[in-house]
């Protein structure tokens, strides 16, 4: 099987596919390189997805909350900063460990390349078990002078071989598949397992995730900023400093992009339907369409009304 493939030089694409693959996440470019494209192959076996990521850019990513499964994320060339780590950055060979439903914010420099192994949780109940209450939500470093660290640096090598030969090949072996898989999920229960590092700590404060999680759930509704930082139990002045911070944007513009996320997909859902832009816009809280077709096509690129030629 051949791994799927993006080039493009699209942000909003590239922030989709990393979505699709780690959970919600945001990319956000921190500076613009000329003729640079992101890459990302994602190449999905059994359980376990392998994908290769270059975002083409320098850029910070927030990922929130990944769901049911396990990350390992590898540095093959460029730099990385994890948020709330004391290490000025990593090397090229580390790896991070991500635990289910941890939240995740790093910093990407250029011409950062990762190979990042996903696998879903079911796959791993020894490690779920043997994980404390604590730990469920902790990003921390495998270590590389370790038995463990030594077998998943060399895994990752030939990983990223595997990959490289399967874009020129696209034949199926399926005894060679269940075999990768099967080292793949002990190598990666064996890296959880085994000694780690220092963590890393959660990347957003408490009061800045029960914000987003209200504006999730209450996106549709008109929303004022009082109640956003009343359901996160701080003030008004001390939210927009901390989303200022952490994610570089206010409350309320965090509104307005999982308005605008939102919307997207439903009009990739909808199609070329006679009235698809306006249902799409009114049913996510907009109620100017010229404004939602301006911040629209500021996020993404395009008018909602080319949208429905994506999908």
């Amino acid at each position: 099987m051949a791994p799927q493939s993006l080039r493009t030089d699209d942000m909003a694409a590239a922030q989709a596919a990393a979505s699709h693959l780690f959970g919600p996440t945001r990319v956000v470019p921190t500076r613009r390189l000329p003729y640079s494209l992101s890459c990302i192959d994602v190449l999905r076996i059994g359980t376990v997805s392998i994908a290769q990521v270059d975002y083409g850019h320098p850029v910070e990513v927030v990922a929130r909350g990944g769901g049911p499964r396990y990350v390992l994320q590898t540095l093959i060339s460029g730099s990385l900063r994890c948020h709330g780590h004391a290490a000025d950055a990593y090397p090229p060979g580390s790896t991070l460990l991500y635990t289910p439903g941890s939240d995740f914010a790093v910093s990407l420099g250029e011409r950062c390349r990762r190979l990042c192994v996903v696998i879903d949780a079911q796959a791993l109940p020894d490690v779920r078990a043997g994980l404390g209450a604590g730990d469920r939500q902790e990003t921390t470093a495998l270590r590389t002078d370790t038995r463990e660290g030594m077998r998943w640096r060399a895994l990752v090598e030939y990983l990223a071989q595997e990959l490289q030969a399967r874009r020129r090949s696209d034949v199926e072996e399926a005894s060679h598949d269940r075999a990768l898989e099967q080292w793949i999920v002990s190598s990666a229960a064996l890296a959880y397992n085994g000694p780690r590092g220092e963590a890393c700590g959660p990347a957003l404060p408490r009061s800045v995730r029960r914000a987003m999680d209200f504006i999730a759930a209450h996106s549709r509704e008109r929303v004022a900023l009082s109640q956003i930082a009343a359901h996160a139990g701080v003030s008004a002045r001390a939210l927009q400093l901390a989303f200022a911070r952490h994610l570089g944007e206010t409350p309320m513009g965090h509104l307005r992009t999982v308005r605008l996320a939102k919307a997207r997909s439903a009009l990739l859902a909808m199609g070329r339907r006679p009235g698809a832009v306006t249902r799409a816009a009114l049913a996510e809280g907009f109620s100017h369409l010229g404004e939602f077709a301006a911040a629209y096509r500021r996020a993404y690129g395009e008018t909602p009304s080319e949208t429905p030629d994506r999908s």
